[in-house]
């Protein structure tokens, strides 16, 4: 539930995906010029006639050929943008899918991509964009209004299941919209709504591929991981050219896409790539130092050799500054979660539990030890990067185990053995089990850290390790869980977290999908994003910002641990890649090249 700006890491989407932490080599991709080429694949695409006319000009340039390689320890979960829920799967298809309009993550101003103009009324309710005039699909098939329509009647179809459709409502109401002509499309809004940018960068869908499935009410299922490459279509500079489980994924450039460089040629200038998929993050780096990926995502642990070894590796390393998503530890209060005992839920929807746990972790050891002193401890939904929405003055929690001791008490959890470990007031002792992603050496850390400073206040902490995708179904699913380590994508407006921060949200990590709020809090947090997504005052929104950031400081429904700075390595022959923390490296993957 990892990239809510972003389903995907890159050009901002409108909804939060679930992170495993940290995806080394996943936020961006790049050419293998002289690297290895990592498994087949994403060779020339054959030059097709194009008519160019309609296309975008852009000031790129760059060498045409060659391919990008990177590597990844996430396997994708699905190939259905909509339903994508984890970054997993978000991060390859941000190379096949575009939007109407998308968030530049280097200039945060709002781009213009399949709509190359718009208008509202007075009233802020009535919203028309004009199509960009001979846009294909990657299988040649024309572009139209009818595509943004349909992508639409998906996105409010109750059946379907998407987080989008949470942050997308306006006080619970669907948008209305309609189809002007082929390259025009009217929205109407049931009431205005000041932040309509964030949540209109949804991706557009293929009509002519997925209408059938969607009427036989097949959606959900469709587009799977096992689908032939051949029907995901899209317009997005790179087409998905295969996928052989635990080995790779290869593109091919799209011969249909819709950029040009500055002499007016079709971009992007790579003919494909490959992204290897291996067991874990050490591998991925491993791949980067052997010169077979063309650029990573690093690890504390990694940043002094890599940087020491720049000349020697021909690259150069780059710090990004602090990420704009957030790590947490969450408990599971959901009532449907029957494998959880109901005494655990108990201790779990109680604020002085979770305030104590959070009083126990000592997140300065956490950034010394984990993260290398590369972060700071993190204590609020809006990351530090964020500097238009972040309030310093929310609530922290100080490591201070003699409050969390203290707090615990309060609940009636006692040490009765004399082991130094607590049992509540029944007589049952004070553990729980806490999942993480495996194959992730930073999670593993945190979670031995978190298991240790608990352990000094007396709860016992079991650490189950689970690969990312099984994790992330446990969690939307089965429900079956007590306690996770995960982290979520960022984004610039905190209102695109709506579907974890509101009460009938899928991805309401500790209790999704509440018919009415469970809580008091819950209850204000639902109205103060309700007013927030009407304001069109930025200063305004802050304020509101504000209320919400510090309910969740004093509530903690789930416990922020450190923001980490986004560092990473790039190939010194890889030409045009801007990478940023918002958008990773490979937001503009159309206009990246090879010397």
């Amino acid at each position: 539930m990892s990239s809510i700006v972003a389903t995907r890491l890159g050009r901002s989407r409108i909804a939060l995906l679930l992170l495993p932490l940290l995806m080394a080599g996943c936020t961006g991709k790049s050419d293998g010029g002289n690297a290895s080429n990592g498994g087949g694949g994403g060779g020339a695409t054959p030059s097709v006639k194009v008519d160019t006319a309609g296309m975008l000009k852009t000031d790129a340039t760059g060498k045409f050929g060659g391919r990008f390689t990177d590597a990844t320890n996430a396997e994708p979960k699905t190939f259905n943008f909509i339903i994508s829920k984890e970054t997993s799967s978000s991060i390859p298809l941000s190379q096949v899918f575009d939007g109407l309009i998308s968030r530049n993550p280097k200039t945060l101003a709002i781009d213009p991509d399949l709509a190359e103009s718009w208008t509202t009324s007075p009233d802020g309710k009535t919203w028309t964009f004009k199509l960009r005039q001979g846009i294909k699909w990657s299988d040649g098939q024309p572009f139209s209004a009818d595509d943004v329509v349909f992508t639409l009647s998906v996105i409010f179809d109750e059946k379907v299941d998407t987080t989008l459709r949470d942050v997308m409502k306006i006080n619970g109401k669907p948008w209305a919209y309609k189809k002007i002509d082929d390259s025009t499309v009217q929205i109407d809004l049931p009431e205005p709504l000041g932040v309509f940018f964030e949540v209109a960068q949804f991706p557009i869908l293929p009509k002519h591929k997925l209408e059938s499935a969607w009427k036989a009410g097949k959606f959900n299922s469709t587009w799977g991981v096992d689908t032939n490459p051949a029907e995901l279509v899209g317009t997005g500079p790179f087409t998905l050219a295969g996928y052989r489980v635990g080995e790779s994924l290869t593109f091919k450039r799209n011969p249909y896409y819709w950029r040009l460089d500055a002499s007016g040629k079709q971009l992007p200038f790579f003919d494909g790539g490959v992204t290897q998929v291996v067991p874990d993050l050490n591998t991925v780096i491993l791949k980067f130092k052997s010169k077979e990926t063309d650029y990573v995502a690093l690890r504390p642990e990694d940043w002094k050799g890599m940087q020491a070894d720049e000349a020697s590796g021909g690259y150069k390393t780059v710090d990004n500054g602090p990420t704009w998503g957030f790590t947490y530890l969450g408990f599971n209060q959901n009532a449907r979660a029957t494998a959880v005992p109901d005494y655990k839920r108990a201790w779990f929807s109680k604020k002085e539990f979770r305030q104590a746990v959070s009083y126990a972790i000592d997140r300065d050891a956490m950034v010394q030890t984990v993260f290398r002193g590369l972060g700071v401890p993190l204590w609020s939904p809006v990351s530090t990067a964020n500097t238009a929405f972040y309030d310093p003055n929310v609530k922290k929690y100080p490591h201070n185990p003699a409050m969390a001791k203290q707090l615990l008490a309060g609940l009636g959890m006692t040490d009765k053995s004399g082991t130094g470990m607590l049992v509540d007031s029944a007589g049952h002792p004070v553990e729980f089990t806490l999942f993480a992603a495996s194959g992730n050496n930073i999670s593993a850390a945190i979670c031995t850290l978190i298991q240790d400073n608990l352990k000094q206040v007396g709860i016992k902490v079991d650490v189950t390790p689970m690969q990312f995708n099984a994790l992330v179904t446990k969690i939307n699913g089965s429900f079956d869980w007590e306690a996770v380590v995960l982290g979520f994508t960022g984004g610039v407006e905190p209102y695109t977290g709506k579907s974890i921060w509101t009460s009938p949200g899928r991805m309401h990590v500790w209790n999704p999908q509440e018919a009415t709020p469970a809580t008091p809090w819950e209850a204000d947090i639902d109205k103060i994003f309700a007013a927030a997504g009407k304001e069109t005052d930025t200063a305004k929104r802050k304020v509101l910002y504000n209320q919400f950031q510090e309910i969740v400081g004093e509530q903690q429904p789930i416990i922020f641990l450190v923001t980490a700075k986004s560092l990473g390595a790039i190939r010194n022959r890889m030409v045009g890649m801007k990478p940023n923390a918002l958008g990773g490296f490979r937001w503009n993957m159309y206009e990246i090249s090879a010397q």
